[in-house]
């Protein structure tokens, strides 16, 4: 009985071991599939060739109301001049989580610099699965919304919520592109209440708050 109970408890961690191992590879696998894509991306800017992103972008990419038009746009401002100026850029992957068996969220590194002075910033991403490749899907929110919290003087929790539309001000309504500006009124619903927000410019793009 002793010999028995030893067998099937060895053969319990033979099971436990080997899973673990096969568990371990296929997410080194998915790791380094998304680490090819990322370092296809980064090597398509270092080489000022933004089109070509477009071949790493899902056809229905949208990532809190930017699509990839706006994307690229974005990185044409912001990131592109510094590489002409002769910085680099790397997009090294920390890890990934699977959200599905074709969706997941990678979260990454963006180095940008010259070798002496490096911005880091680590950010996280959407990618879906597509004829067996990944693409960059972004959170398919149609506008950016964050949550804030607040301690106040009193030990009470403030909870504060915003929404931003982006600079372009569209926003996609059953499949209809409209401008957010005609956007009048904005609510959230916590805790089973409706809350009003106060809706304001915040530059040249509408944005709601409490």
């Amino acid at each position: 009985m002793r010999k028995l109970k030893i067998i099937i408890g060895l053969f319990i961690f033979i099971s436990l071991f080997f899973g673990f191992r096969a568990n371990l590879y296929a997410n080194q696998q998915l790791q380094a599939e998304i680490q090819a894509m990322f370092d296809s991306f980064a090597q398509f800017c270092n080489n000022l060739d933004t089109q070509s992103l477009y071949t790493l972008l899902a056809p229905d990419y949208l990532d809190d109301g930017e699509d990839s038009k706006l994307l690229i746009n974005e990185l044409n401002d912001e990131i592109i001049p510094a590489i002409q100026q002769g910085m680099q850029m790397l997009l090294p992957v920390l890890s990934v989580a699977s959200v599905s068996e074709t969706i997941v969220e990678a979260t990454f590194q963006l180095h940008l610099g010259d070798g002496s002075d490096t911005m880091i910033e680590t950010e996280t991403f959407i990618l879906k699965k597509i004829n067996n490749a990944w693409y960059l899907y972004g959170n398919q929110n149609q506008f950016g919304a964050m949550v804030f919290t607040e301690l106040r003087p009193d030990n009470s929790l403030r909870v504060y919520f915003k929404l931003d539309f982006n600079d372009e001000r569209k926003i996609i309504i059953n499949g209809v592109d409209c401008d957010s500006n005609v956007i009048e009124y904005a609510q959230v619903n916590y805790n089973s209440n409706w809350l009003p927000l106060i809706g304001r410019m915040d530059g040249d793009y509408p944005s709601f708050d409490t």
